[in-house]
């Protein structure tokens, strides 16, 4: 018998069993069976591969997808330095056992001598359009932070890698469809305490440097705030927006608080030319008027959706508070049967929860109103019956 296996072992999609019989004068004959695998075909289903229990603490920090593979990102704990680490899985999620997949250090790609024996910790990774890969993080040297770019080959080999000095950081990275990166990150500007000020890096895929192009708060006079890059988004027209943090003054409510963080946004084209005004979330909550037909949940996702949507369409299209009031009035001719009941249980319902003089006002307006009496028409209507 014959068991002839026709992939790899994490990917066996199944066997073909041939059973051959020989008689006395030689004569042979055969049947085979095909046994399918119970392993799925590549790329068909989710998977989730984890460290071997090798004893070391590890943590991942980025992921991005090189055409069927996936790139990740993380760091292993070697006390007491921490070890970048940079893999491939392939579509089964291996890289150990696998001949696509592999895995690197960053002691064993850097070229700089400092790196090597300190720790670093990536913080974002990308692919470009020719299955590059950019990888971007935070080196220490001698404790200090500093901003590192590396460009790989798509088969994991180092092409170049570049550092910044001493108090600097990146934290995302995205590629141009023409091979431009950007990286956001922040460059430390103050001490005791810290203060920090937004930096974009933009790099051709020759590693030529346009920048960087630091954003700071124009109100920070005395640079008592702090703005960081924390992501890169690149838009279908070719367009980035960097994403980052930035301190605030706070409200009056907030007052307990000496500073509030809020997001902001910046537009970039090209090699680092700015768009318009850069944009920061208000962090106001969305208040809601009271729905006194009922489903509030509903109105207020439909209303959450129509202010996403803007205000000029939110306008035109918001739900009427009172979906009675385009029935008419009870007094009208168009009301339907049951409308009068149901606008009495309504006014009873919206002062309800007003206190002893709110309902005693509903009461009222509920029951119809009495026609005054002439005491001495009735008398003199009794008298003459």
């Amino acid at each position: 018998m014959i068991f002839p296996v026709t992939s790899g072992p994490h990917n066996n999609p199944g066997s073909t069993i041939t059973v051959t019989v020989r008689d006395e004068a030689g004569q042979t004959a055969s049947a085979s069976v095909f046994q399918a695998s119970a392993v799925k075909d590549p790329g068909s289903a989710a998977w989730t591969t984890l460290e071997p229990n090798d004893g070391d603490f590890s943590l991942a920090g980025a992921v991005a997808l090189q055409g069927a593979y996936v790139v990740a990102a993380g760091v292993h704990f070697k006390n007491p330095q921490v070890i970048g680490t940079l893999r491939r899985y392939d579509q089964g999620g291996q890289w150990l056992a696998s001949d696509v997949g592999w895995s690197k250090a960053h002691t064993a790609w850097t070229k700089l001598a400092w790196l090597k024996t300190n720790s670093f910790g990536p913080t974002g990774v990308a692919v470009d359009a020719d299955q590059n890969i950019i990888l971007v993080g935070i080196g220490y040297d001698n404790g200090q932070p500093r901003s590192y770019v590396a460009r790989f080959h798509p088969d994991g080999a180092l092409d170049w890698e570049l550092a910044s000095p001493a108090g600097t950081e990146a934290r995302g990275v995205g590629v141009q469809p023409d091979g431009t990166i950007y990286v956001a990150g922040a460059r430390r500007t103050g001490l005791n305490p810290e203060r920090w000020d937004m930096e974009v890096s933009v790099y051709g895929p020759d590693k030529t440097a346009y920048g960087p192009i630091a954003y700071k708060d124009p109100d920070d006079k005395k640079n008592d705030r702090s703005e960081r890059g924390r992501a890169v988004a690149v838009l279908k027209s070719g367009r980035v927006v960097i994403l980052g943090t930035r301190d605030r003054q706070p409200e009056r409510s907030e007052r307990a608080k000496k500073w509030i963080t809020r997001g902001v946004a910046l537009l970039f084209e090209g090699k680092g030319k700015r768009v318009g005004d850069d944009w920061t979330s208000s962090g106001d909550k969305l208040k809601l008027r009271r729905d006194p037909g009922g489903g509030g949940h509903r109105r207020r996702l439909r209303l959450l959706w129509l202010r996403l949507l803007g205000p000029e369409h939110a306008r035109d299209q918001e739900p009427d508070p009172d979906p009675l009031a385009r029935r008419g009035s009870p007094g009208d001719q168009g009301a339907a049967p049951g409308d009068h009941a149901r606008r009495r249980r309504l006014q009873r319902t919206r002062l309800q929860h007003g206190g002893r003089h709110n309902r005693r006002r509903a009461r009222q307006r509920v029951r119809p109103e009495r026609q005054p009496v002439d005491l001495r028409r009735a008398r003199r209507g009794r008298s003459a019956g």
